[in-house]
């Protein structure tokens, strides 16, 4: 039995058998259309290989990306955080009130951009798998004020009346608070 290609692209499948008196009879099978798919199937799965492995690349870039992403920064970050709430705490003399007043705003930005930071991180978690609740017990009211205080730029840049209600929000719920701040936040910036 062999598989051959002859002048013209055509392939056929000899296969020779021997008779009961000795004779020998070959069978000539044209299989170019077998032999077309095979080629087209083989060409899909090399195909599927090269974007598997171009897949498995770009994960890895888009992982160390994360990495350096997140120290770079989260570093300059932190310390804008650290001074201040250094400032603050009036570490380096008073303060007046409208100076508290953008500091605590400057803070309370940045927090908030390492939030963003470390949501683009989780990204990468959820889609690994490895996103972990941190649940523990916070203050609804306080979250919600938090994420008002956020968009109130925004808000009053629109001519945007906003009015809060809380008369039967809960004193105390289990929730992972950086999420809840988020969808909060989110929330408010849609309606802004």
């Amino acid at each position: 039995k062999s598989e051959d290609k002859i002048p013209g692209g055509r392939w056929f499948r000899t296969e020779g058998f021997f008779t009961s008196d000795g004779g020998n009879v070959s069978v000539f099978t044209d299989i170019s259309e077998e032999k077309e798919h095979e080629e087209e199937l083989q060409t899909l799965l090399d195909e599927l290989e090269i974007a598997r492995d171009e897949a498995v690349g770009a994960n890895a870039a888009k992982s160390q990306f994360l990495a350096n992403m997140s120290h770079e920064l989260r570093t300059p970050l932190n310390h804008i955080i650290g001074f201040t709430e250094l400032i603050i705490d009036k570490t380096f003399g008073e303060l007046n009130e409208s100076q508290e007043e953008y500091l605590n705003d400057v803070l309370t930005s940045s927090r908030h951009l390492l939030s963003l930071i470390n949501d683009i991180l989780d990204l990468s978690k959820v889609e690994a798998g490895k996103l972990e609740l941190q649940l523990s017990e916070i203050n609804p009211t306080a979250v919600l004020e938090r994420s008002l205080s956020m968009v109130k730029e925004k808000i009053l840049k629109h001519g945007i009346q906003l009015t809060t209600k809380l008369d039967n929000m809960p004193a105390m719920i289990i929730a992972d608070e950086r999420k809840l701040k988020q969808i909060f936040y989110n929330l408010l910036s849609n309606a802004a």
